[in-house]
């Protein structure tokens, strides 16, 4: 039968991709019961690629015996059929049992097929095993011999945590597999397959991600002669295993292992359990010389002395513990009891013992000993003891650390309930001793600084208490005498303080006040009691200086320290200056615990400097009212004073320039650029030479190095102090500078008008011409006419001299006359050629009919000139160059629009003018090949000017893979020195 595509078939579905991910077998049968297409599932099922199928008869793939079958349905099908088996082969020569159902479309079926070789052999268990699965305690899961999980009962689903659904018909790597072990599971997957009936310790993985132990038993069951499948039976080991372990564990560490020595031969008789201890490895007939050398160098003498002595005599049992290498990383603690059997005369004739791995305990106790030496390193760092005092017992037991504090040696010092209170002073003594009688009756922690004796000196100590049990207290000591001094040091300077007006306030970390000594209610007017525990910002900060609090605590906790001048408050609403330095203080741990400020009242002071400012100000006043920069230097030639206007024409403030040399910074180049040596300095002339000097034009250096125009005198000083100086009063003259540039310029432009006219009528202006090539050929198709001007001595003037002018003065409309009579000339001989005309000709009287009536007089084709105007000449006056360009089109001549790309009004004219060319400007053209932006601007304008149905020309070609891609990009015309300069008209026309 054909298996191959259903109604999922590519170019019969609208979802294609269906047919690729289907897990039934698609495919088309034609009516001559050919296969014509078979989906990817075919692939997956019968372990061949579709393509092997296509094209082959039906007969070649199906089982013999199913032929009849498949002929007998199809003809009754009519236009559809169901329910027909068959047998396919797969890779491995199995037959494969496949249900069909198919839809006739026009002259071929469509037809989907499902794997039931599975179902089939499941059909075999009955209901009794249905039963049974559904009892056992075990899991089960059936496989399919094509790795799918075909039924699981619901002991398995338990299991692993997943449901039924979730499990049929899932292939290998299954969900309950460890991601780690799936190549390992794979592989006892594969050995199942082959029938072979295994038993597998495995771990398996539940849904939630826990690892559990299981045994597996796969079966293989054949269900006829061809079609197989296995069952497992699985069952979870996690409670055996677990048992096992601590059955394993107890034994370990329980076990008793015995022996017998016999003294005259030393031979060794060992228990089957000491053999196993640690995994001794011992010959058959051991000795002692044997067992000797595996018990550590330090442990060895002391074991052979315990064993002479009991088999002497001396002792009738001892128990000795030793460190024995059971291999170079393996070191276990054994504890061996040996005990004497003494014969009938009383003599010892053999040593029973048992020996036990203590590994465990001994390893414990050595952590303990290494912990309890941590904690008495801690303690003489911290310079902390600690003690237990036993009321019941009058005993009393101190760590090393506590002798050290009291200043005594443990093994010279009777330690006693008597001796420890004769340490204490007699104010301090019955305080502590019922703060600590207090503390084992009621079970309270207490916590109390007390002072104390060492070697006769009083110190002090900080001591906490807590009850050990009922009659017994346990406590630490840390002295704290450094700490009270620093206190003591404090509470005097506060007092010393308060004797000044100096305010001295403390914060903890959050702002609360914590200090607040007189002088701080002298200044602010709050009393302690009133702010003790506030916000201190409640009481000297003002409204609108929130933030400068915020701001001290920031900078203090990252900077250790902060001072500044502020504005605070007082009590009774009045404000008043303040310089304040705060610092941050630690605890005894070195932890930050709040900062301490001192602040002095600066109005006094502020006053005395306004005073002196006000004085300062009426001489400053004169000079910084001035519109001249001035500014004083002394002998040295370093500012010392600058106003105002000085700095606002320098670009420096008074504050950076003040002790600079002003030759280095402000005047080291001349005019022209040059360096300007000190020596030749006029600044320093005034003071070495003691006159003064007069400078009309000269540059000063601003700060951002740009040149200033001045004139300025510079006048010797002498202050008072005998230092010799000088005061140089400037001003800038930029503006006088410029006035006298555009004087010249305006001279020079009238010169060039006249020029321009003379030219005109000596007949001394002149065209030239560059050639103009279509692109797609190389072709030159025009010329486009640039003006030149010879000047009296015969060299070349280029327009940008004279053409500003020109236009400036009017002088232009004749240059543009005489262009047109030229260019019309040159058309009446034949040449296709573009000219130039300016704006202001545009609307000039008389140049429209001009160039009508040269046209006329040369007989030229008005078709070979083309007019080129500029965006700028459009705007000037759109309502002329809108008539001139009708009447020029009307004359039969092609217009083109120049600079094409660089404004936006070029747009608008595209679409109102009659254009014929757009010439695309060199701005987008010299950078073409390295400017992906300048490539993107020429593309869109081709694309314009083909669809307004115009022609496009490229300016400023310079090179051959400019013009390469020109051309790429659709350009139609190009001109540039890349193809040829412009050349006198006499040179590239003849003649």
């Amino acid at each position: 039968m054909t298996i191959l595509a259903a109604d999922a078939q590519p170019h019969r579905s609208a979802d294609a991709s269906w047919w690729e991910r289907s897990e039934d077998l698609l495919c088309v049968l034609g009516d001559d019961l050919v296969l014509r297409a078979a989906n990817p599932a075919w692939g997956r099922v019968l372990g061949r690629p579709p393509h092997a199928f296509v094209g082959a008869h039906v007969f070649e793939c199906v089982h013999p015996d199913d032929a009849r079958a498949i002929l007998d349905c199809l003809p009754v099908a009519a236009d559809r059929f169901t329910d027909l088996q068959c047998r396919l082969r797969d890779a491995r020569g199995r037959w494969r049992w496949v249900l069909w159902s198919g839809v006739r479309r026009g002259a071929a079926w469509d037809c989907s097929g499902k794997d039931v070789t599975a179902l089939r052999a499941r059909t075999g268990r009955g209901r009794n095993g249905d039963a049974l699965a559904r009892v056992l305690r075990d899991g089960l899961c059936e496989v399919d011999p094509y790795g799918r999980i075909v039924e699981v009962n619901e002991r398995f689903c338990e299991m692993v945590g997943f449901s039924a659904a979730e499990l049929e018909g899932a292939r290998a790597p299954f969900a309950f597999w460890p991601e780690e072990d799936h190549a390992t599971l794979a592989a006892h997957f594969a050995l199942a397959l082959t029938g072979d009936e295994r038993r597998l310790e495995l771990v398996f993985c539940r849904k939630d991600g826990e690892r559990f132990p299981v045994t597996l038993d796969a079966s293989h069951i054949e269900v006829g002669a061809d079609i197989g499948a296995f069952i497992c039976v699985v069952r979870d080991m996690s409670r055996e295993v677990a048992e096992r372990e601590r059955l394993r564990e107890a034994h370990r560490v329980a076990r008793l292992a015995s022996w017998e020595l016999d003294p005259r031969t030393m031979s060794l008789e060992l228990s089957s359990d000491l053999r196993h201890i640690g995994g001794l490895r011992l010959p058959s007939d051991p000795r002692v010389e044997h067992v000797l050398p595996l018990i550590a160098d330090a442990d060895r003498d002391r074991a052979v002395d315990a064993l002479s002595e009991v088999t002497s005599g001396v002792v009738d049992e001892i128990v000795v513990e030793t460190a024995v290498a059971f291999a170079p990383d393996d070191t276990r603690y054994l504890e061996t009891r040996m005990q004497g059997v003494r014969g009938a005369a009383g003599a010892v004739r053999s040593v029973r013992g048992t020996t036990q791995d203590v590994t465990a305990r001994r390893r414990a106790e050595l952590a303990r000993e290494e912990s309890e030496e941590r904690l008495r390193q801690a303690q003489r760092m911290s310079g902390m003891g600690s003690f237990e005092v036993d009321y019941s017992t009058a005993t009393i037991n101190w760590s090393p650390e506590l002798y050290r504090l009291f200043g005594v040696e443990g093994e010279h010092f009777e330690l006693g309930l008597s001796g420890v209170r004769a340490m204490l002073p007699a104010p301090d003594r019955e305080h502590v001793v019922e703060l600590a009688s207090e503390t084992a009756a009621d079970g309270r922690p207490r916590g109390l600084e007390h002072r104390y004796l060492r070697a006769g000196e009083p110190r002090w100590a900080e001591m906490r208490l807590e009850r050990l049990r009922e009659g017994a207290v346990r406590g630490t000591m840390q002295d704290i005498t450094a700490r009270k001094e620093a206190q003591r040091e404090i509470d005097l300077q506060a007092q010393l303080l308060d004797a000044v007006e100096v305010a001295l306030i403390a914060s903890d970390l959050q702002g609360c006040v914590t200090h607040w000594n007189r002088g701080a209610e002298r200044l602010y007017g709050w009393s302690g009691a009133e702010v003790l525990g506030r916000s201190i910002t409640e009481f000297t900060v003002v409204p609108e200086d929130d933030g400068v609090a915020d701001e001290i605590m920031a900078t203090v906790l990252a900077e250790q320290t902060w001072e500044g001048e502020f504005e605070v408050g007082r009590k009774d609403g009045s404000r008043f200056p303040v310089y304040m330095r705060a610092a941050l203080f630690v605890d005894a741990d070195g932890h930050p615990a709040g900062i301490v400020g001192v602040s002095v009242d600066l109005s006094e002071r502020n006053e005395t400097a306004r005073r002196l400012r006000v004085a300062l100000d009426y001489s400053r006043a004169i000079t910084d009212s001035m519109g001249e920069g001035l500014f004083t230097v002394d002998g040295d030639g370093r500012l010392t004073y600058i106003n105002s206007a000085a700095e606002a024409l320098l670009g420096w403030c008074g504050e950076e320039l003040v002790g600079r040399d002003m030759h280095d910074t402000i005047h080291h180049r001349r005019p022209d650029g040059t360096p300007f040596d000190s020596a030749d300095c006029p600044l320093y002339t005034a003071r070495r030479e003691g006159r003064l000097v007069r400078i009309e034009d000269d540059v000063f250096i601003r700060r951002d190095g740009a040149p200033l125009p001045v004139a300025y005198t510079a006048t010797p000083l002498d202050v008072g102090d005998g230092v010799a100086g000088s005061v140089v009063v400037f001003s800038d003259i930029s503006h006088r500078k410029a006035e006298e540039r555009r004087l010249r310029e305006q001279v020079d432009r009238v010169t060039w008008a006249g020029r321009v006219h003379e030219a005109l009528n000596d007949e001394r202006m002149e065209l030239h011409a560059q050639p103009i090539i279509e692109l797609a050929t190389g072709r030159t198709v025009q010329h486009e006419l640039l003006i030149r001007m010879r000047d009296r001595d015969g060299a070349l003037v280029m327009p940008d001299r004279f053409l500003p002018a020109a236009e400036a003065y009017g002088v232009i409309v004749d240059v543009d006359r005489w262009v047109v009579s030229r260019a019309t000339e040159l058309a009446g001989q034949g040449h296709a050629v573009e000219l130039n005309l300016s704006a202001r000709s545009l609307g000039a009287p008389g140049l429209v009919e001009h160039f009508q009536a040269e046209l006329a007089r040369t007989g030229a084709d008005a078709g070979l000139l083309v007019v080129e105007l500029t965006e700028t000449a459009l705007l000037e006056d759109e309502q002329a160059a809108e008539a001139f360009i009708e009447r020029v089109k009307s004359f039969g001549c092609k217009l083109a629009l120049d600079d094409f790309g660089t404004g936006y009004g070029g747009f608008v004219y595209v679409k109102r003018l009659p254009v014929d060319y757009l010439k695309i400007d060199i701005e987008f053209v010299r950078d073409l090949v390295v400017n992906q932006a300048s490539q993107e601007v020429v593309r869109a304008i081709v694309g314009l000017a083909r669809g307004f149905g115009q022609r496009t020309v490229a300016e400023g070609a310079e090179d051959q893979r400019t013009l390469e891609l020109l051309r790429e990009l659709g350009v139609d015309y190009a001109q540039g020195y890349g193809i040829a300069r412009p050349a006198p008209v006499a040179e590239v026309f003849g003649g």
